[in-house]
């Protein structure tokens, strides 16, 4: 497993909140920048932390720490799409 560290910066477009099966908040922000779209999943703890900052319209900066894990196919090199599974805020 291989930690990498990606900063993603542009325009929030949308935020959809989500309650988890056990009641927690969790939000879906898409990122917009000229060259395209992202996704980004808050789950309820790191949502906890940013949700005063995921409103529609805001230009933001978030840093998202991902531990990559090569599944059996991308050992042979058919997938190169690795799993994101930390993420954590950018400081102001």
């Amino acid at each position: 497993m291989v930690d990498r560290t990606v900063k993603i910066a542009g325009w929030l477009s949308s935020v959809q909140t989500k309650v988890t099966k056990q009641g927690n908040p969790w939000a879906i922000a898409t990122i917009e920048d000229l060259s395209g779209s992202v996704e980004v999943l808050f789950f309820p703890r790191a949502y906890e932390t940013v949700q005063t900052f995921l409103a529609p319209d805001l230009v933001v900066q978030i840093e998202v720490v991902s531990t990559l894990a090569m599944n059996k196919y991308q050992s042979y090199g058919i997938d190169e799409h690795p799993r994101a599974t930390r993420r954590r805020k950018c400081p102001p």
